[in-house]
């Protein structure tokens, strides 16, 4: 283990990972998918898509930020989901044109509002995703694993019973290069 970890650090400290980067912002749309997936025979889970902005800052080859904001609608009621997540991502191909791929923490803060219900969800997850980058566009494919514990009191609490949920949220997004 302890040489797997010296593997990755030197990862992120070699030249190459500290080359100039000549196009370190990336700003563009994405189509945003969240489901919240729940125990309950009864109901399905509930679904959301829309629209996000998003904006990457590359640090080097392997590490990078990026912002998304995002409003969705529920697929069958209607309520509204403005989404805030920021993300620290680590991984390949940041920089360059090619193949990409990226893992790292997120911080999210998912505001619902309509039909009766205002209740905002925030805490951390985890993002993953690839991409492909040309010289001048860039296009990523991520899905965000989030803490469900505001989830699960809020459908705890509606319905009654502990519920136990599970939400990821998917994005497709297509970026200028600059």
């Amino acid at each position: 283990m302890k040489n797997y970890f010296y593997f990755v650090l030197l990862a992120f400290v070699t030249p190459s990972a500290f080359a100039e980067i000549d196009r370190p912002w990336e700003v563009g749309g994405a189509l945003y998918s969240t489901i919240v997936d729940n125990n309950l025979a009864a109901f399905d889970e509930d679904k959301f898509s829309g629209f996000a902005l998003q904006g990457t800052y590359i640090i080097n080859r392997n590490v990078s930020f990026r912002g998304f904001f995002a409003s969705q609608s529920h697929d069958d009621v209607s309520i509204r989901s403005r989404i805030t997540e920021v993300s620290a991502l680590f991984g390949g191909g940041f920089g360059r044109e090619g193949w990409k791929g990226f893992v790292g923490p997120t911080i999210f803060r998912d505001s619902w509002s309509g039909s009766g219900i205002s209740q905002t969800f925030s805490g951390l997850g985890m993002q993953f995703g690839f991409g492909y980058n040309w010289e001048s566009l860039a296009l990523d494919l991520t899905w965000t694993i989030r803490d469900s514990s505001d989830y699960d009191d809020f459908y705890s609490d509606t319905f009654g019973s502990s519920i136990d949920t599970d939400v990821i949220s998917f994005a497709l997004g297509l970026s200028a290069r600059f």
